[in-house]
């Protein structure tokens, strides 16, 4: 039997320009694996982009990205050992149409999830498009495909490569100009955004027919896309406005991470998995009372017609659960059940309504006191997920509203040093706050400019209170005509 390295190949999965893939199998823990085998006549960019997906997936370990395994070198061939996926990439999906709108949501919402994790991590994708969204058979959704992905800090020179730009019909603008932008977070949502607008209206938000680079680069870069809800009116408004942000074509008017975006996208998908549950349930009751079914038989196959028009996420037990109280119960029974569901939509009406108004603290508990009324249904847990995590959000805004100002106040009198220890102590809690990061860095440079400047402790109390930048909120010496921290002219600064 072939092996490559330890591992004894099965067979081969497919071929494409840079390699092969094959099935494998790991004896020592008993696990079958994919097996990416380089082709020996690769050349310098291709092995680069190899040793980049291997470098950048492998410390990510998160159930919506694909996990690798190991990284060696057989007879001058690099390979990569990475789960066994089955199912089909997104772009199979795609292909048939579109899919039902709960089902993209949560698509999406898982990817988001993924993305987010490696960008916390310091990965940025550099390639997000619907080949590299992979959808397993239960329902799970798998980023792939590191190839193209950098830390974001870390070498930029990959970056003027065209290999590196990823798919051009999803590539962020920025990043076809003429400078040709390193990319970041904020490009990997532009990316997602595309995506996420071609799955819901089906078609590219920017290439109508088949065009060839050049007006790729031109449209993405000029055209603006049009509104998703003329072409699929389903879409609820939330989720449009939430689309056309990520796909902004200025960087700063995007979402500046996955976590924001998610918040503004998680009740629309509570939502819209509450109606197909309650639909779902209403065709079941009303089969039942109009054809009155014979037999286990019948009443089986009821059910199983029942369970494959429901999405994976819901509990399929809960709902025969459901479904089986139908069967069975008389007149008084249904009016009983009627009311008591009548009654949990009212109250989580009400608990929606408090998490609009951010009122989190008395939303959580509504939920949590609906939660023991009801233990069944599947409707509270992700309101309840959404508050308690809506709350860690606003708390850690309000954290960083409070270090921001005492740290500014600190810097003040000179007293740099208090200011760095009050924005690292909250950088400990929060290690991923890019505002954080980038007050830490304005901080570091007014201590630079303040020791050059030789000015004794002090001096900048005996001035007016000192000044930000209007565009990224670094401090600014008086007589700056430009920010240091993202060299743009210093606007309106703030004091």
């Amino acid at each position: 039997m072939e092996r490559i390295g330890k591992y004894e190949v099965l067979g081969e999965l497919g071929q494409g320009a840079s390699g092969r893939l094959y099935k494998a199998f790991d004896r020592s823990i008993a696990r079958q694996v994919a097996i990416k085998v380089l082709h020996s006549a690769a050349d310098q960019n291709q092995l680069a982009r190899f040793q980049s997906e291997a470098a950048a997936a492998g410390n990510l370990h998160h159930k919506n990205v694909v996990s690798i395994y190991d990284f060696d070198i057989q007879n001058g061939r690099p390979f990569l050992v990475m789960e066994l996926l089955e199912g089909q990439n997104l772009s199979s999906l795609m292909s048939r149409g579109r899919p039902p709108l709960v089902q993209a949501v949560d698509i999406m919402q898982q990817a988001a999830q993924g993305l987010a994790h490696a960008h916390c991590h310091g990965v940025i994708h550099g390639d997000v498009s619907p080949s590299n969204i992979w959808l397993t058979p239960d329902g799970t959704v798998k980023i792939i495909d590191f190839g193209a992905a950098l830390k974001a800090q870390g070498d930029e020179t990959a970056t003027k490569n065209g290999d590196s730009l990823g798919t051009l019909l999803y590539v962020a603008p920025e990043r076809l100009s003429v400078y040709g932008a390193s990319p970041d977070a904020r490009s990997d949502i532009f990316s997602y955004g595309v995506v996420y607008y071609q799955l819901i209206s089906g078609q590219h938000p920017f290439v109508r027919d088949e065009a060839d680079a050049r007006v790729v680069r031109c449209n993405i870069s000029m055209n603006d896309p049009v509104p998703i809800r003329q072409l699929m009116p389903l879409c609820p408004q939330r989720l449009a406005e939430v689309i056309h942000r990520a796909c902004a074509k200025d960087p700063e008017l995007r979402y500046q991470s996955f976590d924001d975006l998610q918040l503004e996208t998680e009740p629309v998908l509570i939502e819209l998995q509450r109606q197909s549950a309650e639909k779902a349930v209403e065709r079941a009751g009303a089969r039942v009372r109009a054809g009155q079914p014979e037999g286990s038989r019948s009443t089986g196959h009821h059910a199983r017609e029942l369970y494959d028009e429901i999405q994976p996420q819901f509990d399929r037990q809960e709902l025969g659960a459901r479904v089986e109280t139908e069967l069975q119960s008389a007149e008084g029974a249904e009016d009983i059940e009627r009311a008591r569901v009548r009654h949990l939509h009212e109250q989580l009406a009400v608990g929606k309504r408090l998490l609009a108004q951010k009122q989190f603290p008395e939303a959580i508990t509504l939920l949590e006191g609906l939660q023991e009324q009801f233990p069944e249904p599947q409707l509270i847990p992700p309101l309840l997920a959404y508050g308690r995590e809506a709350m860690r959000t606003a708390q850690r805004a309000q954290t960083v509203e409070h270090v921001t100002a005492l740290a500014q106040s600190h810097a003040a009198y000179a007293e740099f040093d208090a200011a760095q220890q009050a924005v690292e102590e909250a950088l400990r809690i929060y290690p991923c706050d890019s505002v954080l990061s980038r007050l830490l860095e304005a901080i570091a440079k007014a201590k630079g400019a303040h020791e050059r400047s030789g000015q004794p402790p002090g001096w900048e109390a005996a001035s007016s209170s000192p000044e930000t930048c209007a565009h990224c909120g670094a401090l600014l010496p008086g007589d700056m005509k430009f920010c240091d921290n993202c060299g743009r002219s210093r606007g309106t600064a703030v004091r």
